[in-house]
């Protein structure tokens, strides 16, 4: 696709965007689909909320669905960015002003009042492909911005690597994303994720015009969506924000009369963590672990490797949805277990 340079990278990361949502969706996020007067408008492609100094493009704002005690309807303001190498910390300064600005649009006058103005705590999450430079996650803890990795992830870089592949080879940026087109897009793209049935990639195939052989691309990655069974959130000891994937499905029955267990980390051969949860059938659940267990230093000392699980891993609060109820969960690295690698580890 030589002859179609313009927006390759903004390609890719609006069919990541897409995935993206999907799996929010599945965690009670719902996506802004409608303008609200004042706050919220669709200007061309893009979805736009209005700050305190001017309007700003947010690639996915969602409301949770849930209610929290003591916090206005929460508003995910999520940026997600495909691109191939790490977030730099410019783009996370960027960030910061859009979230700052956004925040503070909520003043009393006689003409906006308490009664007539719908306020929400926003939250600024960047979600990014290939990961994060370090001095660029500083920068966001510092200003309260979450970062969401996928590097390194087992599950979602079969995804990654798909997305790229329709990128670089099946598709015409400027017919897909170039002006005009993205938000029809976007929505097409993610029925087309949802339904791959004949009709539905006829109706693809007239307005985007792909290549020979996209078709086959796009149901592998359909169904390797499909195969995820179990995605959640959670944080960690060290304040660490992890998007865990896995095609395995999660052990509510352990659940059922606790909110606490205890689970174990590992990683492969390639490098790829996981975790397991004690006592349940050996599910993993894929993650991308914190920058300092996945350098080649770490790699190269296991005592070390296995003191920063203990570290970053004490515990782990999660949310999840489990038989339709909504849970805060915490997963307590086992301590036994722990003393037993750091024992073979001397």
């Amino acid at each position: 696709m030589k002859s179609d340079k313009t927006g390759r990278a903004a390609l890719r990361g609006y069919m990541l965007e897409v995935v993206v949502r999907r799996l929010l969706e599945e965690n009670d996020f719902e996506v802004i689909k409608k303008e609200t007067k004042g706050k919220v408008e669709f200007r061309g492609d893009n979805i736009e909320i209005k700050g305190r100094g001017t309007w700003h493009q947010i690639d996915s704002p969602c409301i949770y669905n849930k209610s929290i005690p003591f916090t206005y309807d929460l508003r995910l303001l999520a940026e997600v960015k495909f691109y191939k190498d790490e977030v730099q910390k410019n783009r996370i300064r960027e960030y910061i002003g859009v979230i700052k600005d956004i925040s503070e649009n909520y003043f009393l006058d006689d003409n906006n009042t308490i009664d007539n103005q719908k306020r929400y705590t926003d939250i600024g999450v960047f979600f990014s492909a290939s990961g994060f430079q370090i001095e660029a996650e500083k920068l966001a803890f510092a200003h309260g911005i979450k970062t969401v990795s996928y590097k390194n992830n087992q599950t979602m870089s079969i995804i990654r690597d798909l997305i790229l592949n329709l990128e670089e080879n099946y598709l015409y940026s400027k017919k897909c994303v170039g002006k005009g087109n993205l938000k029809s897009f976007m929505k097409d793209f993610y029925q087309l994720l949802e339904n791959t049935s004949d009709e539905t990639w006829m109706k693809f195939e007239r307005y985007y015009n792909p290549l020979e052989g996209a078709r086959d691309k796009v149901y592998e990655l359909s169904q390797n969506i499909r195969r995820i069974n179990s995605s959640f959130f959670g944080v960690t000891e060290t304040n660490y924000f992890i998007h865990f994937l896995s095609n395995d499905s999660f052990p509510a029955y352990l659940f059922h009369n606790s909110d606490e267990a205890e689970c174990q980390i590992f990683f492969d051969q390639l490098g790829q963590f996981y975790l397991t949860i004690n006592n349940s059938e050996g599910e993993r659940f894929y993650f991308t672990a914190p920058p300092d267990l996945l350098s080649d230093f770490a790699f190269a000392n296991f005592r070390n490797i296995a003191q920063e699980k203990g570290r970053h891993f004490k515990n782990i609060k999660i949310s999840i949805t489990l038989e339709n109820i909504q849970r805060n969960l915490i997963l307590k690295i086992d301590e036994e277990w722990l003393r037993e690698v750091l024992d073979n580890t001397r």
